[in-house]
């Protein structure tokens, strides 16, 4: 609501940040918290007698990490926070340019081409609302990844 009413305040707000912060928190809570869960390929977020894969939880972590430098990036104040520091400007070029090469490979990796390989997990009136959901997060993956950016 505060961006489509007075951009100029939203601008410096810090509700985006708080709220990529909480994602944080709770990303990097369940993966600590849960540690029953299984280690598996399949991200299992498409099923319902099933459980997510730890591996997932723990991938979905470094997206928050990124939604969180984000939410901080485009705040003027923590940006201009951010680059006072010698460690702010190692993190705002990590980010900005090589998130992808130097700290995605510190977790795992749930490809779309093993979501789903484990069809115990679905039962058969699932599977199309299964592939639907699933084109459609790989669309929005694919758009996000390559289309939208810092510069």
């Amino acid at each position: 609501v505060e961006l489509t009413r007075n951009y100029d305040s939203y601008e410096g707000s810090f509700l985006p940040a708080t709220i990529a912060l909480n994602g944080l928190i709770q990303a990097w809570s369940a993966f600590f918290s849960f540690k029953v869960l299984p280690e598996l390929n399949d991200a299992g977020y498409y099923a319902d007698k099933a459980v997510l894969s730890r591996s997932f939880v723990h991938e979905n972590a470094f997206f928050t990490m990124m939604t969180m430098f984000g939410a901080i990036y485009y705040n003027n104040p923590l940006r201009e926070q951010l680059r006072t520091t010698i460690a702010g400007r190692v993190l705002e070029y990590v980010y900005m340019f090589w998130p992808y090469v130097l700290v995605r490979p510190l977790f795992p990796i749930t490809r779309f081409k093993d979501a789903g390989s484990t069809h115990k997990g679905r039962s058969a009136q699932n599977q199309q609302f299964y592939e639907v959901g699933t084109y459609l997060v790989k669309i929005f993956f694919l758009y996000a990844k390559y289309f939208l950016g810092f510069y």
